[in-house]
Parts: C-alpha cells; structure tokens; sequence
C-alpha cells in the first residue's frame, strides 16, 4: 500500500470511528465540533428538537438548511422540520450550526423523527474502549463500550473454566449418549438390539401383551392365534390388501359368519355364539399376511362391550406408578417393584407436612401456654376458686400455683365486701384492699407468694344475689410479666331473689324487686301512665300531633281544598278561593289547548284543540311516576299531517320536513310509547310546551290539568273494579260473591256418578248466551238418611251456557248431568240425581228475549236416556215461544202478612209489608190470589199481559178501608239501565192519606203531581246519590230522604211511599224495591253531629225519630204524636203543628233544607261519552244562566237559563252545540253565572 492511499485511509477511518462510538441501537449518533452539531444516522431524519440552557443564541445551515428545513431557535429550544415533507436522508455531515458558547452539556432532550413520524433513538458519541462486550463470553470486559471481536466462548458442555456442565455417560464423555445395558456393558444407544443389550442379536427379549389388553394375538405364518381372558362376541379389524382370504379356527369352530373383503375381515354370529374365553387359533388367514399389514381392530364381548386388543411386545419390567419414587416410564410390564416415600416425605425423603413443636415431620405435639412441648399449662397457670363456710358465712379465695406470685387483683360479683384478710397474702406481707368488688393485693417490699396450693385470702361480705364468681383476674410474677390463669366454679349465696320492675320509670315499678324480670310497662309516647296526653294536642285531636290547619282551615290540609285561580278575567277564575294556585294555573284565551288526556299502561296519548294552524310542537312530559321514559309517538293528527315525530327521555319533538301543518281541529296529537317504573298511579302533564306557527312565531296555549293514572282496574263490571291489580270477573252463571246468576242454576251435590252430554256445532236455533238445562222429571228429589222413601220428580242435574265456539271436533259445549247413586244397601241414602234409564229432557232459556223453552225435541246421534254412555246432541227443536211477562211484586199493605198465589198454587209464602219478590217470569195470563198467611184466598185479581213487557205490581191500600180499600197497582216498567252509568227510576206513591205531590231530586222537579195509587212515568238517572223531596204539588218540600243510587248502575229500582203522614203505626217513609228483591229505606238526611246523631255517621240513631215538624226526638217521646192522639184535628197531614190546645209553632217549611249558597258542582261522569250531568244549588229566587265554552272562550251551547227557586238542579249535557252538532273530543269549560258569583269548571269529552 503506497503511502498517499494510507494518507486517505486513515482520517477516513477516525471520522468513521467517531461517529460509530454510540450505543448500539442508536438511530442517530451526534457530535459536537465546535458550534457544529454532526450527525452519524442510520434512518432519514424528517424532523428534529431539543432543549437547551440558553446556550444557544442562533441556529442555521449545515443538512438541514439543504434540505429545506425551517429552523427556529428560542432561549430554550432549537426546532426544525419541512413544510414539504422533506428529509435529510441517512449518512453523515453537520446537521446545523449553532450560535453561542454551546457544548454537549447545555444541550438535552433531544427528539428526532422518521418519515413515518415514529421516534428515532439519539445519543452522543463517546470515547472508544476496545474489549469484549458480550457478557456471555469468557473474557468479558464490562468497561469495553466498542467490541474489538477477542470475544472466546467455552467449548460445548463445559463452562469457562473447563468444567462439564452435565453428566458424563458410561464412557466419560460429558454430556455423552452412551448407556449400560443389564450385563453392564457400556455402549452407544445405535449398538442396542431390540431387547436393550449392547451388540445384542435380540435373543434374549421376553414378549408379551401389555397390562389391560383382553385379547392377546399372534401370527403363526397365516394362523392368527389369540389368547383372551373374555367371551369373543364378534370381531373386526383392516388390512392393506394383504389378506385374500379367511375362514377356520376357534371362530368357524363357534358358527360365527367370517366375511374377507380387500380391506376388511368381519366375523359374529346370527345365533349370539362365542368364542370363549381361551387360546387358540382365532381364524386362518390367507395371502402375504404380517402383523404390520393388520390394524384398526375392534372386538366385542356378549354384552357389546368393546375388548382391549393388543399384540406381544417387548416387555419392559419396571415400576409403572407415576406416584411411585422409582416410575419407570419405558416399563410396559409393572413387575411390583414400585418404592414410595414415607408418610409426610417425599421420594428425596423432605418432609412436605409441617412439624409439631418436638420436630416431627406431620406431628400433632403442640406447645401449652407455658411454651413447654406437648405440656399441661401447671408450670405457669395459676389455679384460684371460691369456696364459703356456711356456718360463720365467710369466703375464701384458694390459690395453686406453681411459680413465685408477686402480686394479684380480681373482682367478686354480687357481693358487698366488707373486709379482706388472712391468707397466704398476709403471711406474705401483701397489702391487699377491697372497693366495689374489686380485690388488690401486692408488696411494697417486693415479697412474693411462694409456690403452694393454700387460702390466698378471706372476705367477709354482705351478698347481694344468690351467687358470686371470681372475673377479670391479673396476676404478676416478681418481673411484672404476667401469669396465666384459670377459675373454678361460681359458688352459691345465702340470698332471696324478688322478681319485678326495678325501673323507676315504668308504670308497675316494684320498689320490693331486686331482679328484673322483663316486665316493666311503659306509657305510650307523649302520654303518662294514667292515660293522660302530657304534650300538646293538634288540629286532628292526636297527642304530640304535627298537624296545622292550612289557610282552608283543613286540618293537615294542604291548602289545595281552597286554591284556585284569583284572577276574574281568566276563563276558569275561581271566586271562592282563597289561596292563588300560581302563575301557571289560570287560563286565558289562547290559541290551543294542549295536554295528556289518557294514560294506559305503557301509552301516554296527547290531545290538543288548537284554532290556529300548528307547524311544529315541542314538550316534556312530567309525572310523579318514576324515570318515565318515551320511547316512540305514532298516530293523531300529527301522523295525518306527516309530521316527524322524535324523543329522548322526557323531550317530544314534532314538525314537518315538507312544510305542512295540523289545521285547526281538535283531537288526538300523539300517542307516545313509554316506560316507568313500578307506579300503579300516579299523574301525568306537560311542561317546557312549545308551539309555533308556519311563520316559526310562537303560539299562545293553555295546558290541561294533570291526567291522573291509575292501574287499577277500570272495568266497572270487574269484581276488584277501583282496585290494583288486573281486572277479575266472575265464572259463567256467578256474581263476584259467588251467587248463581243464571237462569238454571244446580243446587244438588255431586255424587261420583255422571252421565256426559255433548251438543255439537250443527245445533242451529240457538244463540250465543242462551242458557241450558238438562232435566230428569223423574229423578231422585228427597230421600232419608237409610235409602228409604225415596221421592222423586222434576230435578235439574246439570246447565251450560251456549257460546257457539266448536273445538276441532265440532263440540260447542258439554254437560256434565249427575246421577243418582243408591247407597242404601249400605245403609246410606239414595242420593239425589238422574235415574238410569230416565229420558232426558233439555230446557233452553233465551237471554236476550227473556224466555224458556220447555218442550224443546232432541236429534241425538247417541244415546237419548240417562245411563247411555253418553249422549250427542245433534240439534234442538225449541218449539214454540211461550208467551211470558217479567213481574215484580212489591207488598205495601199495611196488613197483613199474606200467602201469593198463582192460578190457585202458592207462588209466594208469608209475603211481608214493605218487602218485594226478584223479578218472576210468568205467564201473560194469570190470576193472582191474596191470602192471609196460612189463611185461605180472601180476593183474586186476573192479569192480561203483553208477552214479553215488563211490570211492576204493588199491593196497596187498607183492609176493611172504604176509602182506599186493598187493591193490586200494575204498571208497565223496564228493569234495568241502557249502561252502567245510568238507573232506571219508577215512582209509586203509595201513601194513603198524603195528598198529591211533587217529587224532586236534588232540589230539581222529577216528577209533579202525583196522588195516591199513581205511578210516575220511568226515566233513567245518574247512577249517583240524590236528595229524594217530597213537596205537596206547587208547594214546599216537607220532607227529604237519601236515594243511594251510586252503587246501582246498570239496574234498576221502584221507589215507592209508604206509611201514614197522619201517624207513626207505619210511620211515612219512602222505599226503593231492587230487581233482586231487596227493599231499602230511604234514610232521612240530617248533619254530621245532629242531636240524632251522637256517634257522627250521618244516620239517625238507634232510639231517635224525625217528627213530623222534621225536628229529631227521642222514641220515647214522639214529639206531635202525642198531640195528634189526643187532638185528632190537629194532625201532621194538615200540614200544620200543634195549633190551639198544644201551642203554636212554625208551619212545615223547606228552608232548613235549602242550599244556604250558591254552588256549581263536578260533572258526572267525567270524561263523559256521549253525556254528562252538571248540578248546581240556588238558595234564593235568582236568574241563572248555565253556559258551555270551548278552550278558546267561545260559546258551545247554552245548557238553561232563567229565573229558578231555591234548590238544587241537574241538567244534562249531551255533547252537541247550539246547532244540534256533535262537537269534537276535548276539554270545555261549563259556567254558572248568579246574580252575585261566576263559577267556571272544566269537562272532558271523549268520543
């Protein structure tokens, strides 16, 4: 090499060596050359930053200037990078030059980056140290930071100083493969033969079937030999096509059917032969057989149980217990030589058990609480009981201990100590005190109680219970450590035991007691042991009490009996409240009214009446329900203008992407999917409402009150009807109290024996609800206890009712008919029911007309007699509809209790005043006979009927009476409501000696001019409570009574006068007959706390009447009665009260009775469908108008007006306006205005 290209070379190879002097890994490897930054980089540098102290004061050129990079430098940070994506690309140069007194120590926190943005690791570079670097090797220089390759690594096996590092073999090779067979040959595991012996010929292999295999085989040539420890059931196994053949052997031998295909041998028994347990040739094999050509082999015994099948191998002896210390796991032959470690050792023989206290691996030595190996405690517990003399009554406290005690305390229960002396302490020298109980005792001088077993000390005490125990002992040893410590038994007092209260506070306090037996009794809260309130009383009366009148004077109210909307310009001002109910409550004008207008499970529906076109809606629907949550809206009338309909939690927003708009109208708005948790009731409204117009200008509106939900059940003809849960009705044929209802109705019991009746879909003349009774006529009726006498006659043993559904068989319905069992040859009864053999006969009542079909003709295709095996009823001929009338009899005679007969049978026995018969189905022609009870037939009256009307009969008037002689009243009626919100209502006046009168309810004319014996046309009325007047015609009402109509829906009642006004033998009262027969008396009306009324309810009590001047006295004085005997001219039915001889006093008058203000009360019902009733009371002459608006203060319809007399009216509301329209769904205002007050209420109609 010439010296000029060494001249090259080597600063080549210094500025390569400066550069390459960074840790490996490193990305980029920096250097400082005086104010240049260099760089060795093994990756294109995209970017670069780093800190510095303030050294650096500019930063520009080198690579990174030609490489287009903006760079900027601060007082503590140089930054560059390209706009363009530019890169200064791997190799070496100056990156920048720095400005400044800069050096490698000022600069830090360097970031450079790749392309790709990832981080590139940087370092400066450093002084090289030549030497090994790899801690691996041998001569590793841990100061070396550039490997120089002199690393030297130790030979295979071996370690650095030349030690094996594994096992030598049998040739001394370390970690060498050589092994010893069992002559102790040592050789390579290539020069094994197959039985394991170095340079073997394999002569000397013992074969064998491994462990478990059942089948054992061999091949002798083409014979495959078995030995098997089982019955061969069949076998099976795969060959490569090595066998051509198979047949003979132990399996030809067993009559087994053997089958050879090119890849199969197959071989069982039809007969279920074996082979059995044995050896010898299986079965003989032909073609170029060996034991590698067969595989897959699957035998099985007589059960179908697979055996283990297997051929000989080399048998390997060994242990072949994986738990065993010696396992062996080429042995394939245990030969019992299996070696395990002791009990809590392992096979190296550590123990893997803890150790007891003396060292025994899994011992159960422990140590005692003296820390002595297996030892009692006696060498550092201290034994101390009682013991006390019962003859002089002192205690002593014994000692064992068997070490020095330095000092003790203790504490003795139940006793009061007087003193503490004598002992083994006081030989000691201790000083030893006594206070409540507790016993001290210790040495100032350091002396100790010596170890022995003596009388510590003696107490002399007052017992205060009929045991002491020793507790809480401390004993110290010279050291002031402590001693450990037992006690014997408590020991028994000389003391008297007086259960009792013992606390002082108790109402039976035993001062005597001195143990306290749980007894004591305490006074309840705020009241003393006698009973008395010792706290203040409130408003509801109750001691110690939080409740206030509200600003009503409500006790415990909350102010919302009298809260209402002050302000008389709004549409539902309230000039009776006294509390503002708030900005939001009043209702103006407004251009719609919007809110929640019904709410069933799971769906919230929102109504709106708007006058002005709607162009987009928003709300949030608030409840006193928890976490409600809308789901969805579909429907109404913004469904019908396309409207979008979106929600999120409580926020419901509407509008239209097309720009339409819900016209005016009112209506349903949207019904909206919900969800809220476990709320049974619970209300429901809007707020944050929102409504704007095609212009996107605000709307004015008014919110409806709250709907309040309630998930009972709504169903009034429901059982639980106003109660939680779901609705539940009554069976077929029963009410809610589990009374019959039907027509045919089997009051007989079953006796274990029935006949089946099946009536089939083709039965065609009945209807759906039509009622069925199957009868025998001369079936078992009575009997006696023993079977004797049995009667017998018409007897109905078995009803259905037709719902005209068949199954897929065609079966509408079955009867189950009961049939009568003889039990008397067992010395029982004949029990009622059919009679084998009987025809049978069916009875068919028509529901809807009201009518029974006796002699109805049966088409059976099965069995027409009871006792068949059943009966199939293909159809029923009815016959001719008998005529009948639907009658009510009600009894309002005087006297006396009669016999009713009909067409000379007794229909109704001992039939008394005021009482009344259900509703009877009778004939349309029959003679009713009047007799006294048990009497005979004093007067008969014949009645011709409409078939199918309805009729109501009173029997009325006086026996012997040329005035008002006994007589029957008829009259045409109709039993029952047209719905469930209405009663029918028909009015007899029945009372002899009033005059004619008008009948008024609620201080509204109901029926006028009504004389004795007449009857008052039937109308239908609000199924509510009424005040029922009675007024002499164009007069004052003189008397009210109580009409409870609420619960009689649906029904219907004739109420009827009764009595004498002139007397009290029957007094004048007015009744009201059910349907069902029940007669109720109209109470009397009187006021909560009335004489009459001491205990508060509103009646009259048991012993007080009302007078005829209407004043409440005591039965024992009838007031004018007395008057009335001895002054006959002077009677209550003149209307006057005692005049001349017993004294004046003010005529009957109806002022007590009249409203004492003006009132406008709720609608009923509300919400209503198709009409509603709208009471209100007038206490003086005074012109009224009763007016219905909508929302928006518009005239809907005027109901009545006029000058009206004081009372109370009632006007019905039938939903249409002034031009005879039915008006749409929604909320109205009704107002009653007066001469001195308005009064504004809202209603609801749904259609």
């Amino acid at each position: 090499m010439s010296f000029s290209k060494l001249f090259y070379l080597v600063p080549f190879m210094v500025l390569s060596f400066v550069f390459s002097n960074c840790p490996d890994g490193t990305d980029v490897c920096l250097s400082l050359n005086n104010g240049s930054l260099e760089y060795d980089s093994t990756a294109d540098i995209a970017g670069f930053q780093f800190n510095h102290n303030g050294c650096v004061t500019g930063a520009s050129g080198g690579d990174a200037t030609a490489a287009g990079f903006t760079i900027s430098a601060s007082g503590t940070v140089v930054l560059a990078f390209s706009f363009t994506g530019a890169v200064i690309p791997a190799g070496t140069g100056t990156l920048v030059d720095l400005d400044g007194d800069v050096n490698e120590g000022c600069l830090s926190d360097f970031i450079f980056s790749g392309p790709g943005g990832d981080a590139l690791l940087v370092a400066f570079s450093v002084d090289p140290v030549l030497g090994c670097t790899d801690i691996e090797a041998c001569n590793y220089d841990s100061s070396a930071n550039t490997d120089d390759g002199s690393c030297e690594y130790p030979e295979q096996n071996f370690d650095c100083d030349g030690n094996c590092l594994f096992d030598e073999d049998c040739f001394g090779i370390c970690n060498g493969a050589a092994i010893t067979d069992e002559f102790d040959t040592c050789c390579e595991l290539w020069d094994l033969d197959s039985c394991g012996v170095c340079f073997g010929d394999g002569s000397t292999c013992e074969y064998g079937c491994e462990e478990g295999v059942e089948v054992c085989l061999t091949l002798d040539g083409g014979n495959l030999d078995y030995s098997s420890t089982a019955n061969i059931a069949g076998f099976q196994f795969a060959h490569n096509g090595c066998v051509t053949g198979a047949s003979g052997g132990d399996a030809t031998a067993a009559g087994f059917t053997i089958s050879a295909s090119g890849s199969a041998v197959l071989a069982f028994s039809f007969t279920g032969s074996v082979v059995p347990a044995g050896s010898g040739t299986l079965v003989e094999l032909t073609g170029n057989v060996t034991e590698d050509c067969l595989s897959d082999f699957i035998f099985s015994d007589s059960e179908g149980e697979a055996l283990e099948v297997g051929f000989p191998v080399v048998l390997v002896d060994g242990c072949m217990d994986m738990e065993a210390c010696n396992y062996d796991p080429n042995a394939n032959n245990d030969d019992g030589s299996c070696e395990y470690p002791e009990e809590n050792f392992d096979c190296e023989g550590n123990c893997v058990a803890e150790e007891d206290c003396a060292g025994v691996c899994g011992g159960d030595a422990v140590e005692d609480e003296c820390g002595i190996c297996e030892g009692d405690g006696s060498l550092c517990t201290v034994s101390l009981d009682l013991s006390v003399n019962n003859e002089t009554g002192i205690m002593s406290v014994n000692m064992s201990n068997a070490m020095d005690v330095a000092g003790f305390q203790f504490v003795l229960s139940n006793v009061e100590i007087l003193s503490v002396a004598g002992g083994s302490a006081e030989e000691n020298g201790f000083l030893v005190s006594a206070a409540n109980g507790t016993v001290v005792g210790f040495s100032l001088t350091g002396a100790t109680i010596p170890p022995g077993d003596a009388v510590l000390l003696e107490v002399s005490f007052v017992p205060l219970w009929d045991e002491s125990c020793m507790s809480d002992v401390v004993l110290s040893d010279p050291f002031g450590a402590g001693i450990a410590w037992n006690v014997g038994e408590c020991v028994t007092l000389d003391f008297t035991v007086l259960e009792g209260c013992t606390d002082v506070d108790a109402c039976n306090y035993n001062p005597e007691a001195n143990n306290d037996d749980g007894s004591c009794e305490y006074p309840e809260e705020n009241f003393d042991c006698e009973g008395n309130c010792t706290v203040d009383i409130d408003c509801a009366g109750t001691c110690g009490g939080s409740l206030v009148d509200d600003l009503c004077g409500e006790c415990g109210g909350d102010n919302s009996t009298c809260s209402g909307c002050m302000d008389p310009n709004a549409l539902n001002y309230d000039p009776e409240a006294l509390v503002d109910c708030g900005p939001d409550c009043c209702q103006y004008p407004a251009d719609a009214m919007i809110g929640v207008s019904n709410v069933t499970e799971g769906m919230i529906d929102v109504s709106m009446e708007n006058i002005t076109d709607v162009a987009g809606f928003q709300f949030n629907i608030t409840s006193s329900c928890d976490s409600v949550s809308v789901l969805s809206g579909t429907g109404g009338s913004s469904a019908d203008a396309g409207f979008m309909i979106s929600t999120s939690g409580t926020t419901v927003l509407g509008f239209s992407l097309t720009g339409a708009t819900i016209p005016a109208g009112s209506g349903l708005l949207v019904s909206l999917e919900a969800g809220w948790l476990g709320c049974d009731s619970g209300s429901f409204g809007l707020e944050n409402v929102i409504l704007s117009d095609i212009d996107g200008a605000a709307l004015t509106f008014n919110i409806m009150e709250d709907f309040e939900f309630d998930a009972a059940c709504s169903d009034v003809d429901a059982c639980n009807y106003g109660e939680p849960g779901d609705c539940v009705y009554p069976e077929d044929c029963f009410d809610c109290d589990g009374n019959s209802t039907c027509y045919y109705s089997v009051d007989i019991n079953h006796t274990g024996e029935s006949h089946l009746i099946i009536l089939m879909d083709s039965i065609s003349t009945l209807e759906v609800g039509d009622e069925i009774g199957v009868f025998d006529l001369m079936g078992v009726i009575e009997t006696d206890s023993t079977g004797l006498n049995p009667q017998y006659g018409e007897v109905l043993v078995g009803s259905t009712v037709w719902d005209g559904v068949a199954n897929n068989e065609g079966v509408v319905t079955e009867v189950t008919a009961i049939m009568s069992l003889d039990l008397s040859d067992f010395g029982g009864p004949i029990l009622n029911g059919a009679v084998d053999g009987n025809p049978i006969v069916v009875k068919v009542y028509d529901v809807s007309e009201g009518v029974e079909y006796e002699m109805t003709q049966l088409t059976t295709d099965m069995g027409g007699d009871f006792g068949d095996i059943m009966t199939v009823v293909t159809d029923i001929d009815l016959g001719e509809a008998p005529e009948v009338a639907h009658v009510q009899v009600i009894h309002n005679s005087p006297s006396p209790v009669v016999d009713i007969y009909l067409d000379g049978a007794l229909a109704v026995e001992n039939f008394e005043y005021r009482t009344a018969t259900p509703v009877l189905e009778l004939s349309t022609s029959f003679t009713v006979g009047i007799a006294p009870a048990d009497g005979d037939v004093i007067a008969e009256f014949p009645f011709e009927l409409m078939a199918g009307g309805e009729y109501v009969v009173v029997a009325t008037g006086i026996l012997g009476d040329a005035a008002t002689p006994f007589d029957l009243a008829a009259s045409g009626t109709s039993f029952g409501a047209s719905n469930n919100y209405y009663t029918g209502l028909h009015v007899y006046h029945g009372s002899t000696d009033a005059p004619a009168v008008d009948v008024l309810a609620d201080g509204g004319l109901l029926f006028g001019d009504l004389s004795y014996g007449e009857f008052s046309t039937q109308v239908e009325v609000a199924a509510v409570d009424y005040t029922i007047g009675i007024a002499p015609t164009g007069g004052d009402v003189i008397a009210e009574f109580i009409a409870p109509l609420s619960g009689l829906g649906g029904t219907s009642a004739v109420v009827f006068a009764s009595g004498f006004l002139s007397g009290s033998d029957p007094a004048f009262g007015l009744f009201a007959a059910l349907t069902s027969g029940d007669v109720v008396a109209l109470e009397v009306p009187i006021n909560i706390g009335d004489p009459c009324d001491i205990n508060d309810d509103g009646v009259a009590d048991e012993g007080f009447i009302f007078d005829c001047s209407l004043s409440c006295v005591s039965d024992a004085f009838l007031g004018d009665a007395w008057c009335d005997e001895a002054f006959p001219n002077f009677n209550c039915v003149e209307f006057n009260c005692d005049e001349g001889a017993c004294g004046d006093c003010q005529e009957l008058s109806n002022d007590i009775l009249s409203p004492v203000s003006f009132e406008l009360s709720q609608n009923y019902p509300n919400p209503f469908n198709p009409e509603t009733t709208i009471s209100f009371s007038i206490p003086n002459i005074s012109e009224i108008s009763l007016t219905i608006y909508d929302i928006n203060g518009r005239v809907v319809d005027v109901v009545t007006e006029g000058v009206y007399s004081p009372g109370v009216y009632s006007f019905i509301w039938n939903g249409m306006n002034l031009s005879g329209e039915l008006v749409p769904s929604g909320v109205y205002l009704y107002k009653l205005v007066t001469p001195s007050q308005t009064f504004t209420k809202h209603l609801t109609l749904i259609r």
